[in-house]
């Protein structure tokens, strides 16, 4: 049986790659959504074929053990064909069992597969509701009007993302990590990246790397190095006041 394998996606991702190319041109969100739905719904139906040809081939199996248990009393002390007999019902045990594993880790499968479509979809019913003319115009009309559009937002998207790496330091995978992705995830990547090279950047300024370290220690040894230090700057007041001649 063909196993179902989605590993690579997630409901998050589906949704931001369709979002992704929408904030390049709402056609190409168009698209990806309606590739993803394609691709999606012929997962299912290859392995809910090939998980209905396994479920007729488990009854069969269930039939040949019920068959093979039945007459086994009576064969067990026969030469070779009692061993055999014994053999395989063991083996019939065996690829009984690891056909109902199988089949819980499909299902699960499914349930991923089935939620991915559900998003795709709900994404493509979203654009359609925002540009109605994508059902009102052929697709030779679509791709007239905005074909030329969507070529030069796309290939805009590519150096985009390339200057704005060069422009801001990025080494060029990280910058077009950060542009190929929605508005909603640049935003926030953004916000982590930020705060990652605040958490990185060296502190140059030496107050306050000791105000710092003194705030980092318990309470009570923050209130002794406070006040040690308020004594050491009431004395230093004090000489300046009293100079010694």
């Amino acid at each position: 049986m063909k196993i179902l394998s989605n590993l690579g996606n997630s409901l998050a991702g589906v949704g931001d790659l369709i979002d992704a190319k929408k904030a390049i041109h709402w056609t190409l969100g168009l698209r990806q959504a309606e590739l993803i739905i394609l691709d999606k719904t012929n997962v299912l139906r290859t392995n809910n074929d090939s998980q209905l040809k396994a479920i007729r081939e488990g009854d069969l199996l269930q039939e040949q053990l019920k068959y093979l248990k039945l007459v086994f009393p009576a064969l067990r002390c026969t030469p070779v064909l009692g061993i055999w007999l014994k053999n395989k019902i063991a083996d019939i045990n065996d690829r009984l069992s690891r056909f109902e594993a199988l089949q819980a880790q499909t299902n699960q499968l499914f349930r991923d597969c089935r939620m991915e479509l559900d998003v795709a979809r709900k994404k493509k019913q979203e654009i359609l509701e925002e540009y109605p003319e994508a059902q009102e115009l052929t697709y030779m009309q679509l791709q007239e009007k905005y074909g030329q559009e969507a070529l030069l937002e796309t290939n805009f998207a590519y150096i985009e993302a390339r200057l704005r790496s060069a422009f801001y330091g990025f080494p060029e995978s990280v910058g077009v990590a950060l542009f190929d992705v929605s508005p909603q995830m640049r935003q926030a990547l953004t916000e982590r990246i930020n705060q990652f090279i605040q958490q990185q950047r060296p502190t140059n300024n030496l107050g306050e790397a000791i105000v710092n370290a003194i705030y980092s220690l318990p309470t009570d040894r923050q209130q002794v190095v406070l006040g040690l230090i308020a004594s050491e700057v009431g004395s230093l007041s004090a000489n300046d006041e009293n100079p010694i001649n």
